[in-house]
């Protein structure tokens, strides 16, 4: 339901680890069209997520989406994301 608060669980592609968070949908498609203009599926906000899980979100869809025709400026903004102080500093040296 539209507005719902979830306790919701991602399984991380390629890996053991899965993720908790708190989320409130945001966008649900469940019963529209399943078609590449809308598919079906929901949009969740994230409520209550750690800031490891975050980055791991974050890492995925860079990934995902470096590959794609993304405007480079909106990837960088992601991979700030994914970033922390002790990487930064790492890179700068």
């Amino acid at each position: 339901k539209l507005y719902e608060v979830i306790e919701m669980t991602i399984n991380v592609p390629d890996s053991d680890r899965s993720i908790r968070a708190r989320a409130e949908v945001v966008f649900s498609n469940i019963y529209g069209p399943d078609d590449q203009i809308s598919p079906r599926g929901m949009i969740v906000r994230f409520l209550e997520i750690s800031s490891d899980d975050r980055k791991v979100i974050a890492k995925e869809a860079f990934e995902h989406l470096k590959s794609k025709e993304v405007d480079s400026y909106k990837l960088e903004a992601l991979q700030t994301i994914i970033l922390d102080q002790d990487e930064i500093g790492s890179e700068a040296g």
